[in-house]
């Protein structure tokens, strides 16, 4: 799957259809006018971000171009492209739509074979052998990887690509981040052996004649200790704490505040749009059946 998105709709998007002039910058800056008028369900993943910038597609990861190539694609380029590049774009599209499920029927897989081929014949076809890479190659391989191993959403490096991003995003040098995290997993190995045999705390001192490993060691041995303790142990273990008091009480409060005229009309009226099924009234006005009363009093 990292070979389909990353390699192929990566290249294919950059190093053909960019590079070719086939989607210009004009282009480009119309498609991204045309994707924000997409609205997206909030848990769908991760989005395109901004395609226009740049050299155009900067930065895209897998399930960036996923879901540009199933969500956005045909909407978006189909208007900017050729005859020729259509042809690739629809065979692609349904490629990606056949290889994503999480079950996928033997006849699906061949289909997908095939679109394949005929995407490479294409571009061998109109743009020269010299577009096609390793990945192109590799993506013939495909099917027969799923016939092996099940469809690909079950051996996908999906979540291999995500701990990278967990992994890049802890603090470091960035001079030699592989010992460093290194270092950081075996000292925290250590300190799980030390807690699961039952041993006192004797012996964790011995952690801190470790190196220091720049800004990963910014926690002490005894805190990374407790919390682990707290952490196994959260209903025996009492966790108690106290902080300078600051001398500042919170202001004054008063309470059954009078509403301005003007805030108290629109509190009605936020109450009667945001519950249409309702009756609100004031005080002392005509008594409609089933209605209440909004004070015009606040705490």
């Amino acid at each position: 799957m990292h070979c389909l998105f990353l390699g192929i709709a990566k290249w294919i998007t950059k190093r053909i259809w960019i590079d070719e002039d086939v989607l210009t910058e004009k282009a480009l800056q119309s498609i991204q006018k045309k994707m924000s008028e997409f609205k997206l369900p909030s848990d769908l993943g991760q989005i395109p971000g901004k395609i226009h910038c740049g050299e155009g597609f900067s930065n895209f990861t897998a399930d960036q171009w996923r879901n540009f190539f199933l969500i956005y694609a045909t909407v978006v380029l189909w208007n900017h492209l050729p005859n020729k590049d259509r042809k690739i774009l629809m065979y692609f599209i349904r490629v990606c739509t056949i290889l994503v499920r999480r079950i996928v029927e033997i006849n699906n897989m061949k289909e997908a074979h095939e679109l394949l081929v005929k995407i490479i014949k294409s571009i061998k076809k109109h743009y020269g052998e010299g577009k096609i890479t390793l990945n192109l190659h590799l993506s013939l391989h495909l099917c027969e990887c799923s016939y092996d191993y099940g469809p690909l959403y079950s051996f996908w490096y999906f979540s291999f690509e995500r701990m990278n991003g967990v992994l890049g995003s802890l603090r470091n040098s960035h001079c030699q981040i592989e010992p460093e995290l290194i270092r950081r997993l075996m000292t925290e190995t250590q300190i799980n052996n030390i807690i699961s045999s039952n041993s006192e705390v004797i012996g964790i001192e011995l952690l801190n004649k470790r190196p220091s490993v720049s800004s990963l060691s910014e926690f002490p041995t005894n805190e990374m200790y407790q919390f682990l303790m707290n952490s196994r142990n959260i209903l025996k273990s009492p966790i108690t704490g106290c902080e300078e008091f600051l001398g500042i009480f919170l202001a004054p409060r008063s309470k059954d505040i009078r509403l301005d005229k003007q805030i108290y009309d629109l509190l009605i009226e936020y109450y009667k749009d945001t519950y249409v099924d309702s009756i609100f009234r004031k005080p002392f006005t005509e008594n409609l059946p089933n209605s209440t009363i909004v004070i015009n009093k606040a705490n």
